[in-house]
């Protein structure tokens, strides 16, 4: 097994093309990995497919039997799913899944001084490892 990522999104080129841009890596990719006997494991990661739905879409579009799922198991609980959400997310991608990633973090608070409020506004918190089960 290889384990590979889909992309992140980048600015200024439309989105349909980056996806399909992944799509067409990953066939390109499979078809010579299947050669030497390796499966791809595609890990919820980036931008691109990361939700289990938009993940589930892709290997079905991907359609090769050396490709699978690496699961990311914090990666649902960073979109904010809830656990009965989560659940329901591995049973969708059972069929695909040979491999899963465990983590754990903590958000740590971030704030932005404005100067023209003399106050601070709340930013995006920073995820920070933990030992499992600390988080």
């Amino acid at each position: 097994m290889v384990r590979i990522f889909t992309g992140y999104e980048r600015p200024g080129i439309p989105y349909d093309r980056q996806y399909a841009t992944v799509v067409e890596g990953i066939k390109l990719a499979a078809k010579e990995a299947q050669k030497y006997g390796v499966t791809l494991v595609v890990q919820n990661h980036h931008d691109i497919a990361i939700h289990h739905d938009a993940m589930f879409w892709l290997l079905n579009e991907i359609n090769m039997p050396n490709v699978m799922a690496g699961w990311d198991a914090w990666s649902p609980v960073l979109e904010g799913l809830s656990t009965e959400e989560i659940r329901q997310s591995i049973l969708k991608m059972k069929p695909y899944i040979v491999n899963t990633i465990l983590a754990d973090y903590v958000p740590l608070p971030r704030f932005n001084y404005d100067n023209t409020l003399t106050n601070y506004l709340p930013a995006t918190p920073v995820m920070r490892a933990v030992a499992i089960g600390e988080g």
